[in-house]
């Protein structure tokens, strides 16, 4: 390598990280020969500075023509004083980029190049000068300690294109576009194994496509010292990690405060030790981007900012906000999926800065689902949100929650469904608390019948998806940053039965399906099992006893006459909390039934009333009180006298045939008979007061039971 291509570099060491904002000046001061320090002769052209609200072009170095200028080429097995042709190459990419001059491209021939390449010549508008690489051509660090880079772009310089390099080894900023440079294009590069991808420093209209940035020490790509105009095109920047955790700087994709007019499009942050995107520069666009599995936050964004076909899922956050800008910002989220983050799924929080001013968070076509709440908005933000599907398997936790000077405002899933959002915040228009439904587990397309298609609102949407795919796709845009070709007419209604609930055996317990939904609007209606081998009951809301404790499943279903669609929760059972093993249970004695069969006909049912008694008085009465389950049977009448179990509470479905009682309390039971012409004149009817608690022994099993003398008259003349 020549003497005059090698450098040392001194660095002042980036900050670390919590949360804090990083230093615009952080760039590096390099020690060079004068000749490195020339600076390259380059024509500087006015720009448009567009609104990242809208899609905006970098002017690029274009594609060289033919003619213009010469070609070189380069291989390891060349020599830097051949002529450079493809016959005689010259050995190292620095001699190459000591001759190029305005139109020149030099074809890297595949090998190991161990240098460090400095870049001081420019080309010319529609005349750039070009460096390919082809497949199997690598640049090593020759000295990781040091304060290397695979190529080193010098302040000012302009049209430039790097095609097709890897970079390995342990360069410090493997690709380095110093202050004043404009028109630089990097394309196709694997830059992996060192300490940081690609460093943009001051420099304006940068292109960066195709690269694969990868398991770095510290971040893929950082924009910073007030570059503007940077478009970042089809490129993954992923497994960074320097071991600090969300206090390191290992970044997918950085853009710092002084920055502008930013594009990430096509990208995907994945896996990395920090954010996957901490983008705090102005008017940034983030579309058909992906940050999934990284260990801080996968998206933050300050000041302007737009997101649209984004899918945001499995970091530690899903997109947190903020504004540090002394005007009104707004922050436009449109036609994304957050999911399945470990905590809040979109956190805005309040403006930051000396002077910090109000800002908006506009969310429009936005799924938010995952275990914790789907969106927390501090003070000072304004929020703005219409059609969208949020989601927390706890439906009565707060989903919404609102920080105002009030004080905490939390919005569970069934007050979004009943209405109290959008009564008491003006908000919630075609905004739905139901599980988007994905198509599986780790895979955010929708299923066909899911809410989230064809749902969502053509305001602000854009006109393809997450993949490419036109917008819409049915009679109206789906929800979330994937467009399906297939819908459902109808979609199944969403049964809410409520969080997990304890039950105290023989108490009565109420379930509500308060919550549930149909997306359509259709009627539904309500079917409840409770686990516990009653008949299923039918309802908005029921009531039910459990006898025995224990386990439960209790289901509630949900169906428009067409769809069902059902949903569980756990009901613990535990016995009344008592001291003692002994319990008496007693039947209170009654003299006698009567039962009449009239003229003509050959039977008569009717019901007998039987009460019950917790003997359990001394020393003191027992509280809450035990179960008794009442048993009846046709003792000596005949068979099927006694038709049903007796029923406690008649107000609820199905028998309650057993009760909690108080100390010294009775209850009364009715129990359904029917009485045939055969039982004339009488009989008796054995019943029985059992004590439902494992292990009790009952210290007057004598009052147990009873014979119920049953009388029968008959008005029937006899046959």
């Amino acid at each position: 390598m020549r003497a005059d291509a090698r450098r040392t570099h001194a660095h002042r060491a980036p900050p670390r990280r919590g949360g804090a904002r990083r230093g615009s000046g952080e760039f590096h001061a390099h020690d060079r020969s004068a000749r490195d320090r020339q600076q390259s002769r380059c024509v500087r052209s006015p720009r448009l500075v567009a609104l990242a609200i809208l899609p905006f072009l970098v002017p690029m170095a274009a594609a060289p023509r033919a003619g213009l200028g010469a070609t070189y080429a380069v291989d390891p097995g060349g020599n830097d004083d051949a002529a450079g042709t493809q016959e005689a190459p010259w050995r190292t990419i620095q001699r190459a980029a000591n001759a190029v001059q305005a139109g020149d491209e030099v074809i890297v021939q595949p090998g190991i190049y161990r240098e460090a390449v400095y870049l001081a010549a420019s080309g010319q508008p529609g005349s750039p000068i070009v460096f390919r690489a082809l497949p199997g051509a690598v640049l090593e660090s020759p000295d990781p300690a040091a304060s290397l880079s695979a190529f080193d772009i010098a302040q000012g310089v302009a049209y430039v294109v790097l095609d097709g390099f890897e970079a390995t080894g342990g360069y410090h900023e493997t690709i380095y576009v110093r202050p004043g440079a404009h028109d630089i294009s990097v394309r196709n590069c694997r830059l992996h194994r060192n300490r940081a991808g690609i460093w943009v420093a001051g420099a304006t209209a940068v292109e960066i496509d195709g690269c694969l940035i990868e398991a770095n020490t510290a971040h893929g790509i950082r924009i910073l010292a007030g570059s503007s105009q940077v478009a970042v095109r089809r490129t993954v920047s992923r497994l960074h990690n320097d071991g600090l955790g969300c206090a390191g700087n290992a970044d997918g994709f950085i853009a710092e405060e002084t920055t502008s007019d930013i594009e990430f499009a096509d990208c995907t942050a994945e896996g990395n030790g920090e954010d996957g995107f901490d983008l705090q520069g102005s008017r940034i666009a983030v579309r058909r981007s992906r940050s999934v599995g990284n260990g801080c936050a996968g998206l933050k964004l300050d000041r302007d900012a737009v997101v649209e076909n984004a899918l945001i899922a499995n970091n530690t956050t899903g997109i947190v906000t903020t504004s540090g800008d002394a005007d009104p910002a707004t922050i436009a989220i449109a036609n994304s999926t957050v999911a399945d983050n470990r905590g809040t799924q979109l956190l805005l929080r309040s403006p930051a800065g000396s002077a910090p001013q109000p800002y908006t968070v506009d969310l429009r076509n936005v799924v938010a689902s995952g275990p914790g709440k789907a969106v927390e908005v501090e003070s000072g933000v304004l929020l703005r949100e219409s059609h969208n599907l949020f989601f927390r398997d706890d439906t009565t936790s707060g989903l919404l929650v609102l920080h105002t000077p009030e004080g905490v405002r939390r919005y569970t899933g069934q007050q979004i469904n009943e209405g109290v959002w959008a009564a008491e915040t003006g908000l919630g228009t075609g905004t739905l608390a139901i599980p988007p439904d994905f198509l599986a587990p780790g895979e955010y397309h929708l299923a066909a019948a899911s809410a989230a298609v064809d749902r969502g609102t053509a305001e602000g949407a854009p006109g393809d998806d997450l993949t490419g795919t036109v917008r819409p796709q049915g009679y109206a845009t789906d929800i979330g940053a994937y467009e399906e070709a297939a819908a459902a007419q109808n979609h199944p209604p969403w049964p809410d039965p409520g969080p997990d609930r304890t039950a105290t055996a023989g108490a009565k317990m109420t379930l509500s399906a308060y919550g549930s939904i149909d997306p359509d609007g259709d009627p539904v209606t309500y079917t409840w099992d409770f686990g516990d081998g009653t008949p299923p009951v039918s309802g908005y809301s029921a009531a039910h006893v459990y006898a025995v404790a224990g386990d439960y499943i209790a289901t509630l279903t949900a169906s428009d006459g067409t769809l069902a669609r059902s949903r569980s929760l756990r009901v613990r059972v535990v016995p009344p909390a008592s001291p003692d093993l002994a319990h008496d249970s007693l039947l209170v004695p009654r003299r006698r039934a009567r039962a009449v069969i009239r003229l003509g006909q050959p039977l008569v049912a009717k019901t007998v009333r039987v009460q019950v008694k917790n003997g359990d008085v001394s020393p003191s009465r027992e509280k809450p009180g035990h179960i008794i389950r009442l048993v009846a049977d046709d003792g000596t009448c005949p068979a099927g006298t006694v038709a049903g179990l007796p029923d406690f509470d008649r107000r609820l479905d199905g028998a309650q045939d057993s009760i909690l009682v108080p100390g010294g309390q009775t209850r009364t039971a009715h129990i359904p008979i029917v009485v045939g012409r055969d039982a004339a004149p009488g009989c008796f009817l054995s019943l029985t007061a059992i004590t439902v608690l494992d292990g009790n022994l009952d210290p007057n099993p004598q009052n147990d039971t009873f014979l119920l003398e049953l009388l029968v008259r008959d008005k029937n003349p006899a046959e």
